[in-house]
This record gives structure tokens, sequence and C-alpha cells, in this order.
């Protein structure tokens, strides 16, 4: 930081801008500038009597009324623009009152008119400006202006700044004297408006601002005044006043600029080692991870949005800064969000020892009144019995060593174990995919549990389970080498394929033609084979039986055994009768060895041919018949045998055809193409051409209908393929297991997890869940010694504090210098002189103060690093040239912000300027001063921590949200699903995404518009019918319809509520800022012929939408409904603040014996930060109770849930008695 960049940032806050009322007070046609000469069409007095009351009464309450003013039409018209004007002033005010917790209504007062030296432009300023309060009273078209004694007069500070850029001229400020009695009277006015003259050089009579009966004239317009004033320089002023919305000047925040420029020394500050962290607050661990820090860092930037705990982690360095005897400045332009704090530390019991300061003039009656209630107790200059420091160290101490088991359990559950997965992580994976897994053994498998090893498998179930799922139905009848298949991209792959099986078929093809020459050739031949077998035969049938028709059966050539013999034969020698016998004998026998011989011939069938020539004479006749008849029937017998011919192999000469050798060489060549191209993955073919043929077949087949199969089966093998290629072996190995499962994932990481947690399992994980009890225990008896020891040691600052300025002050004691009225010897300081006087004093007193930019400078001007702490909060929302001051303050910054929050609104800015209305105006003009450094051009102070060394922490749990579809769209577009909201204990789905294809057009979606009352039209009547049946003075919240008493009828169920104001309490603690106590009523209707009739109400049952004892907690109805003639009322418990514990129950009825029977009971709750749940459940009708122990939402292995039957004595409840709750909720 040097002083150029502050000089820098004061020239920019001091440059006004020329359209905002500071310098052009004329009100035109502005919503946001109320000319006071108006209320003339109702009195013509009445803005005379309003200046004259506000210039001589200290506590003014200014009244006026339209409603008995009698006008004309013309008039009448007039008096309702003052109306609609005054209404939106005061509307306009209540909405930056509501954000920024600021008073802007002023009046401004007289109006200086001057052309200015520089450019000649014309200004018209209030000189004066007092803050003022309007608001309607009780009776009709009547208003009230007031202000006290407290509310502000300023000079007008924008004014001061522009006359001295423009022509060197210094105004002096209001002096003390003249704001002691709380106003500015006719003569102290003059006397300012004279001095402003005189510094002008312009000659102006102004009696008539001390002259009463002087009337109030109504401002003209631009060109009049500009007429007046022709020459720059020229200047007057007009008794004129404003109504309008003054900004808050920043006047504080140059003045401390200016001590920056001249004083500022930057320092460094050595690490807060010694800082306790541990802390009575509830905080989750990205919570606790911000008190650490504080122990290391000096500059801490907290991100998170709304819902994470922002306000909670402020609370806790809050009161723990108190226990480490440090002072903190808290900072934000927002009063909600200082109120929250501001309560939360009330709600602590620790109210005294902070205070919030909004307006350092209108607070100073607060702030005076705290601390005269701490200096004139009785007892505040009694010694505080301190608590040892000895008893807080011990008990840290404990705490440290619960928190070291814890934390190591912690460590060991979010330490990440693979690819950003914790052990919590991987437990929850693991009860997800339980239900969907099937076995699967690992065992064969090396695992390395590395992140690059999860990259490997990550895949499998990403991409690889559905590339499966679709290649699985082609899998068997897949051929193709895969190989080269996927050799090329898709498009060439299938142009190829189709070229080479186009010529396969053309290669098929031309051996059948070939295979059907050769069965011709085959066929003749064995056709022809035949007909001579049959030829042969039918001649050796002839031959025997001619040479055996005149012989007897007792012929010796029948008989071989008598023949046979040697003197036989030697008697043939000489006898011709037996020569010719022998001669005879041998051809028939020869003849029965032919036939013999040709039964074997394929062709033929076999013959029973025995060495009986007489019985081979039969046999062979009926062997002819036989073969005969085979001639039938044997073109089917050559086609047999051709089919059973290995054509590859076949060599009978008998057959040999040129047609052959063809054959056998065209298949030779389509096997040898085949292999060269290798597109098919078989490499045999069989060893016959039946095979062959079969194979070539049913490949062609298969990639005809892959052709014609409308899934694309060749693109989806050819995806598989691809991609399994591409694996690892050992990707390959898994997929080889995984093709057994239906469920990849899931099965694959059901092995895979339990490896993985046993790999990494230590001693670490031997916890027991009392360390979590037994540090509640611990935390809350450290809360109350905390509480204690803050208290007797900033009590004991405060008595110190005091005695050291008495003792150095003999004139002045402490209550003269917080006085409440002016005394003889004592002035009535503003609170910046008390303040500045001892700032010691006063911050001993309040160690805490919550405030804004420009009072904190007010207060605290000059002093740099004085605070151990400054906090802001709201950081997206300040701008950086508002806060560096502030920052400056601290030797510890600490900023709290939402980068993704709108950056610091303008819409006030442009009202305070008078740009609201005409946008499209000066385009230009907003940028006053061009910045070369890169830090002038941050917009807001988020920006600046996140540019600058800010060591950044993000708040991880989301609590706001009732469902975690609720935050889910949000943290994943904005947070990168950092976010951790809360589980959900309700089965119901808040958000449902519907797709509706209309147009935009003319700022109007007829579509969309058509969808939205298509879908109210579904919802269900909430209330129709049922005005009847509500009390005067309440109103339906719930209603819901079935049958409850088994007659077939709607009945309904009612949930009501009060509508009574009084109801309607302010919460000066943590949570909301007003409680909403009223009563509700559960009220039962059954249906009769025409309408209802009531069978029950009761007021007790469900609880008032807010606790009066306990601002923190959520409405605690739920629902009610109607579940198989039963009536269920469900309630739940979330508190915003003060408790990690949320949780739900149900109450279940039964309508019996004319009355609504409590026949069931569970309840259900969780700690937040530990995750431990309680869960029990009541039979009513059995007795008997169903107790869950020892679960955790956040699935640790260890946590597994323990059921306990018990039995238990309840006496029975009706819906028509009073309900005491069955045990104290959190």
């Amino acid at each position: 930081m040097t002083p150029e960049v502050f000089a820098t940032f004061q020239n920019k806050l001091k440059v006004g801008n020329r359209r905002g009322v500071h310098l052009n007070a004329l009100p035109a046609n502005s919503r946001y500038k109320f000319d006071i000469a108006r209320l003339s069409a109702i009195v013509p007095t009445l803005p005379q009597q309003f200046v004259t009351e506000l210039l001589s009464v200290r506590n003014v309450k200014f009244s006026f009324s339209i409603e008995n003013s009698k006008k004309n039409e013309k008039e009448e018209a007039l008096l309702q623009k003052i109306v609609s004007s005054v209404e939106n002033l005061i509307f306009q005010n209540e909405v930056i009152w509501a954000e920024k917790g600021v008073n802007t209504l002023g009046f401004g007062y007289p109006i200086l008119l001057r052309r200015d030296s520089n450019d000649g432009q014309l200004t018209a300023a209030p000189v004066l400006i007092w803050q003022i309060k309007m608001k309607p009273t009780s009776q009709m078209n009547t208003w009230e202006l007031s202000r006290n004694e407290d509310d502000p007069i300023y000079l007008n500070e924008v004014l001061i700044n522009h006359l001295q850029n423009d022509s060197g001229i210094s105004l002096k400020p209001i002096p003390d004297e003249m704001l002691e009695d709380g106003i500015i009277d006719a003569n102290e006015l003059f006397s300012l408006c004279t001095d402003l003259l005189q510094q002008l050089k312009v000659q102006q009579s102004l009696d008539f601002l001390t002259d009463d009966k002087a009337a109030m004239g109504a401002l003209k317009t631009k060109q009049d005044y500009e007429a007046l004033l022709p020459n720059r320089g020229d200047a007057l002023i007009e008794k004129c006043g404003i109504l309008s919305l003054f900004e808050v000047q920043k006047q504080n925040i140059i003045a401390d600029y200016q001590c920056l420029i001249t004083q500022f020394k930057p320092e460094e500050f050595a690490a807060n080692d010694t800082f306790q962290t541990l802390t009575s607050v509830p905080t989750d661990p990205s919570q606790q991870s911000i008190l650490e820090q504080l122990r290391q860092q000096r500059k801490i930037l907290i991100q998170g949005p709304p819902g994470t705990g922002k306000s909670q982690t402020l609370t806790a360095l809050l009161i723990n800064a108190l226990q480490n005897k440090q002072k903190t400045l808290v900072v934000c332009e927002k009063q909600t969000a200082l109120e929250v704090l501001y309560n939360a530390l009330q709600q602590k019991g620790l109210g005294n020892y902070c205070t919030m300061i909004k307006d350092p003039v209108t607070d100073r009656r607060l702030i005076v009144e705290a601390v005269r209630n701490i200096i004139d107790s009785q007892d505040f200059r009694k010694p505080s019995s301190n608590v040892s420091e000895i008893l807080i160290d011990k008990q840290v101490a404990a705490m440290q060593e619960h928190k070291k088991h814890i934390n190591a359990i912690h460590e060991k559950l979010n330490k990440v174990l693979i690819a950003g997965q914790t052990w919590t992580d991987i437990v929850a994976a693991m009860m997800q995919h339980e239900p969907q897994a099937e076995k699967l053994n690992l065992t064969g498998l090396h695992f390395a549990f590395t992140d690059e090893e999860w990259q490997t498998l990550t895949p499998l179930w990403e991409q690889g389970q559905r590339l499966y799922e679709a290649f699985k139905p082609y899998k068997a009848s897949d051929f193709f080498n895969p190989v080269t298949l996927t050799a090329q991209n898709l498009f060439t792959t299938q142009q190829l394929l189709a070229e080479a099986f186009q010529k396969y078929e053309q290669q098929a093809q031309a051996i059948g033609d070939t295979v059907e020459n050769y069965r011709k050739y085959y066929h003749q031949k064995r056709q022809e084979e035949f007909d001579a077998q049959l030829q042969e035969l039918t001649a050796y049938h002839n031959e025997y039986d001619l040479l055996t028709a005149m012989l007897p059966e007792n012929s010796e050539v029948y008989q071989p055994e008598k023949t046979a013999g040697f003197f036989y034969k030697l008697a043939s020698v000489f006898s011709g009768a037996k020569k010719k016998v022998l001669r005879t004998q041998e051809r028939l026998i020869a003849i029965s060895t032919a036939v013999k011989a040709m039964s074997t011939h394929p062709n033929l069938q076999p013959v029973d041919i025995t060495a009986n020539l007489y019985h081979n004479k039969s046999v062979i006749a009926d062997y002819l018949q036989r073969i005969v008849a085979l001639q039938a029937n044997f073109d089917e017998r050559i086609s047999e045998d051709f089919a059973a011919l290995n054509l590859l192999s076949f060599n009978n000469p008998a057959f040999a055809d040129v047609s052959l050798q063809t054959l056998q060489s065209q298949v030779q060549q389509l096997k040898k193409q085949l292999t060269n191209d290798k597109w098919l993955k078989r490499t045999s073919w069989g060893n016959t051409f039946a095979e062959f043929s079969k194979a070539l077949q049913e490949v062609v087949s298969t990639y005809k209908q892959y052709q014609a199969d409308a899934a694309h089966p060749l693109k989806l093998i050819y995806e598989w393929q691809q991609w399994y290629l591409l694996l690892t072996a050992f990707q390959q190995q898994c997929v080889q297991l995984l093709q057994s499962v239906t469920h990849w994932e899931a099965s694959l990481l059901m092995a895979y997890y339990p490896l993985l947690l046993q790999h990494h399992a230590d001693e670490s994980l031997n916890f027991s869940a009392h360390h979590y009890s037994d540090l509640d225990t611990l935390l809350k008896d450290f809360a109350a010694t905390q509480q204690q020891f803050i208290e007797n040691y900033w009590n004991e600052q405060q008595r110190l504090a005091v005695k050291a300025f008495e003792d150095s002050h003999n004139e002045l004691t402490v209550a003269n210098l917080y006085n409440k009225r002016k005394s003889e010897k004592h002035n009535r300081l503003p609170l910046r002189q008390i303040a500045m006087h001892d700032v010691n004093l006063f911050t001993n007193f309040f160690p805490i103060v919550l405030t804004t930019p420009d009072a904190c400078c007010n207060l605290f001007e000059g002093k740099n690093f004085y605070f151990d702490n400054v906090v802001f909060d709201e950081a997206s929302q300040l701008k950086l040239e508002d806060n560096l001051p502030a920052m400056l303050k601290g030797k510890t910054v600490v900023i709290a912000g939402d980068e993704h929050q709108m950056p610091p609104s303008n819409y006030f800015s442009k009202v305070f300027d008078g740009t609201a209305e005409d946008e499209d105006d000066d385009e230009n003009e907003g940028e006053v001063i061009s910045y070369k450094d890169a830090m002038l051009n941050i917009e807001s102070l988020l920006d600046y921590a996140l540019e600058y060394q800010f060591n950044k922490n993000h708040l991880d749990f989301h609590y706001r949200s009732k469902h975690p579809h609720l935050i889910d769209f949000s943290n994943h577009a904005f947070y990168n699903a950092r976010l951790r909201p809360l589980p959900n204990t309700k089965a119901f789905t808040p958000i449902v995404f519907k797709q509706v294809d209309g147009v935009f057009d003319e700022h109007i979606n007829k579509e969309e518009a058509a969808e939205v009352l298509r879908l109210l039209e579904e919802l269900p009547a909430r209330a129709a019918g049922f005005s009847a049946y509500v009390p005067k003075g309440w109103k339906i919240i719930k209603s819901v319809k079935g049958d409850l008493n088994g007659d077939n009828q709607a009945d309904a169920v009612l949930v009501l509520q009060k509508q009574d104001k009084a109801n309607i309490i302010p919460n000066d603690f943590m949570g909301l800022p007003e409680l909403d106590t009223n009563p509700r009523m559960l009220k039962v209707l059954f249906k009769q012929a025409g309408g209802y009739k009531t069978a029950v109400e009761n007021t007790t049952l469900i609880p008032p939408e807010s606790d009066k004892d306990n601002g923190c907690l959520d409405d605690p109805f739920s629902d009610v409904s109607i579940d198989k003639g039963r009536l269920k009322v469900s309630l739940q418990w979330f508190y915003s603040c003060g408790s990690w514990w949320m949780g739900d129950s149900d109450y279940l009825f039964r309508y019996q014996n004319d009355r609504f029977l409590l026949i069931g009971y569970s309840y259900y709750e969780y700690h937040r930060a530990s995750g431990k749940i309680e869960e029990y459940s009541d039979n009513y009708l059995t007795g008997k109770r169903k107790r869950t122990t020892g679960g955790n939402v956040f699935g640790s292995s260890k946590d597994r849930p323990k059921v306990k039957w018990e039995r238990f004595k309840k006496k029975p409840y009706y819906l028509d008695e009073p309900y005491r709750h069955p045990r104290v909720e959190r």
C-alpha cells in the first residue's frame, strides 16, 4: 500500500456525481426529490412552519394532512401527486433501511445555486442536511415528519469536496458548540451561510433566513437558474428545501484516507501461534479449520454460499477472540448480517462485551447507556473473581486429546485413498452398489491400488459395459479377426469388407459351378459303371444257368469233394465225360468267384456265394434280380455317394476329370485368399470339401444377416473390438471376468473396494463412539468455563481501564465522558470524540465492535493496526475503496463472502444519484478515474482477497436446504460439487425438471406458460370447500383427504394456524428477527351428506412455527397424511444455529371406538458434525420399542447399527386429549 494508492481512492470518494441530490437538488420530474414548497398546496404557510419548527425545536413532530382539504379537480390532482411522492419516499427509505439499517431520508436546506468555475455547469446543492423520519399516522392521508436531538445534522460534505476541487474553497465543519443542543437555529444557519458566501466571494443578503415570515420558495428550473447565473462563479442561496434520500456521506472514510496518506507505516506481525482455537460453538470440520488458521495466518478468506455457516464460524471466531484477550472490529454494510452476529453473542451471554454502531450520532445514546450501566453497577469497582487460566488449559488439553482421537479416525475416513475418494466415500459407494453387485472372484488379479490403476478400471464400466451389452447378442456369431477389423476406420472397414465378401461370393459361386460340372461327370461315370456291372452279372447268370440247365441235383458237377480226388482226375484223362464234368465245375466255380468279387463293389450289394455250386445257381439268379431292382434308385445312390466324397482329396483315376482338378485348385485359391485377407478369425476350414463349404456358407450367411440387421451389428462389433484391443492385458483380464455379470461397476467395485480398504487399514480405525459423547460433555463444561473466563477477564479489564483513565484525568471521570446530557462543566461529546479521547477505554468496554465502514472510520480514524482482528462479512457487497481504511485497522484480517454472489449493488447508488429512472442517459458518466494499477480496478473487497495472498478457506457443509436436490444445481454449476448438503430423511423429490420445447417471443413463452397451467391444474386442491370449518382468525396451512373411518368416503384433515399479530414477537437472539408463536390446530373432518362434521380438534400436538425460547429452531411442522385409513402427523427438528442435532418424528393414529388412538410413534435424529444417529420406534399396540444405536450417516464401517427391543409402559393417548411431547427435543 502506497500513499499514491490511498490518494487515488480518496479522490474517487471525493468526486460527487453531479446528478445526485447532493449536487443537483432540483426536483424536475424525479420521484426521489420532494420540494417542501409543494406542501403550500395544502396550507400556504405549511413549508415555512416546518422550517421554523426545525430551526427552533429540539424534538420535532410535524404533521400535515390532505384529508380535510376541499379543492377543485385540478388542486385535487395536485394533492394526489403529493401523496404519491410522499409514499414513494417512505417506501424507498424503508427498502434502504431493510438493506443497510440506515435512515437516508433527509431535509436539505437552504439551497446553494452556483455556476462552477471549471466547466460552467450549474450546481444546486443543499447547504445543510437534517436527518428526518417520515411516516403515515393513524389518521387518513396524514403524515408526520419528525426528528430528535440525536438525529444528525450535516454539512453537505459532497458540496464541500466539490467546491474544493472546483475552486480550492475549504469550508470549516459545523462547530461542536452549535450541535450541543441538537439543533441549528436560524442565527447559526445565517452564520454558516454567510461564511459560505464569503468563501465564494458572493454578495447576497441572507436576512430571509432569520425572518420567520419570509415564505419558502419553490425551486425553479435549471434553465431559470442558468439565466439568473450567467457567469462562472456566480452563486446565490435560495430559501428552499428538499426532502430526499441522502446517501451516507463518506467524509469519514475520506478523512481516514488522509491519515493513511500522511501517517501510514506498514507493519508485519508474527504468527499468532498461541491462539486457542477450540470453541464451545458447534463447528464442522471446515469451520474449525478456519479457527485453526488463526494461529498461522494473518489474512484469511472465508468463502461459502448462504447456508454454509459463515455466521456460525464468525460467532465462534469472535467468542474465541474474547477468550484469547483480543479485540475485534466487525465491518459490514448490511445491518442484517451485523444483527445476526450481535444476536448470536447476546444469546451466548456475551452481549455486554460487544456493541453495534450503524450511525455514531443516533447510536450514541445506546453506547452511553451501556457504559453507564456497567460503571454505575454496585459491583463494578470490586475486583473480578478470576477463572484460572490453568483450568482453561486443563480443559483444552483434555479436549485436544479427544480431538486427536476423533481427528485420527476422521483423517482416516477423509483421507483420499484413490482417485479423490475417501474412506467415507468408498463405504458410501459400497452401500450404494451392494444391491446390484454379483460375486466376482479377483484372486487371479494383482492390484496396486493407485490412481493410475483406478484410471485403467473406470473405463471398464463407464464405456466397456455399454459397448459389451451392445456386442453381446452377436458375440457367438462374431467371426471377424478383431485386429484386421479395426485396422481402419469404420467406414473404410465397411467398404473393404463389402468388397472382400463380394469377391468371396464370386469365388464360391465359381466353385459351385465346378462342383456341378464334376457331379454330372461323376454321375455319368457311375451310371456307365453300373450298367457294365449289371451287364456282366447278367452274362454270368446266363452262362451259369446254361451250364447247369441239364444237370441233375446230384450231378458230379455239384460235388467238388468227389471230383477233387486224384483218381477222379486221373480217370478224366481217359474219360471225356469226366473231363467235361471237371471243365463245367471249374467254370461254375469261376463264375461264383467272379460274382462274389463283383458284390464287393460300392455300386452293388453283398451276395451269399458258397462252395455249394448247386445252391449258387439260385443265389446268382436271386442276386441278379436284386441288382436289377437297384437300378430304379441308383441316381439317388450316386448323389449320396457324391455328397460323401471329399472332393479335395478324391483321386480315383476311374473318375478323374479336369473339372475335379479345377475344383481343387479353386478351393485352394480361396483358402489362400481368406488367409491372406485376414478378415476372419478362423484359420482351419476342416479336412473335407463339405466342411469347407459349410464353414464358408456360414460366414457369408452371417455377414449378410449383419448387413440386413437394423441394429448395425458390424458397427457394434467394430466398436467393442476396437475398444477391447486398446486395453492392457490387466484390463482384458478384468473384462473377461466382468462378462459373466450383469452390473459391471457394482460387481467390480464390491470386489475391489474391500481389497482397497484392507490395503489401507491400520490401528487408527480402532475407535470408540464414546470419544464423541465425551467430547460433547467436555465442550459443554468448557462453554461454561469459557464464558466465565471471558466475563471475568473483560470485567477486570473494564475496571482497570476506568481506574487508569480516572487516575490520569483528575477533572474528568468516565461518567463525565460518557454523559447523557451536557452539564455545567462537561460538554456532551459526540461518540467520535468519546472514542478518540481514549480508544483503549472504549474498546475495553466493547472488545467487539460491529459497525459499518463509515462509522468505523468515524470512530477509529488513524488507528491503524489497533485491533487484533478486523472481520468483514458479506464482502462481495463491500467496495474496496470504502473498506480499505477499516481493513488496515487490524493485525489479522478475516474476509467472509461468496464470490458467486452479486458484486456491490449499485441500485441504491442510482437512487441517490438520481439515475435510477433514466438508465440509458449519459452512458460514459460512471467512470471518473482511470486506474493504471491493477488493484485499483478491483470491484469488491472479496475480489481483493481473492487476488492478494489471502489464505483461502471454503465452507463445505450446507445446512439450509431441507433436501439435497434444492442446492444440487448451484452446487454443481458454481461450487464444483464441493458442498456437502445434509442427507434427506424424507422420501420425496422437491424438484422435477420438465423439458418444454417452447419459443420465447415478445417476452412470452406460450408453451411454457401452458405447461405451468397444466401442472397447476394437476395439483390437489388445498383448501377448497373447507372455509366453513375454519375458525375466524385462523388460516389453513395444509389439507389432505382420505378415508379415516372406513365408510369409503373422503374425510379431511386440516392443519390450521392462528393469525394474531400479538403472537409475532421480536427475537433478540440468534435466528429470525421475528418469531411467529401463533398456535396451530389439527382438525379432522368426517365426510357426510352435504359436507363434513368435526371429528376431533387438537391444538397441542403440532407446535407453533417458531419456538419463543429458541429462535434457531426452524418450523417443526413437516406433513400430515392419510395412509391405509391411518392418520400420520410428521414433525421435524432443524436448528439453523445453536445445535448440531436434527431429526424428525412421526405419529400414527387409528380411528377406533369413536376416538383416534395413537398406535405408533417413531423418532430419528442425527448429529450433523459427527453423523451419530439416535433412533427408536414405539408400537403402542404391543408395548414394544425398537431402539437403534451405533449408526452413522457418514457410513463408517465401524458404525454398524445395533437393534435392541425393549418393553415400555405408556398410557394410551387419544387425539382429543392435550398432548405432551414424549421427549425434550434438541
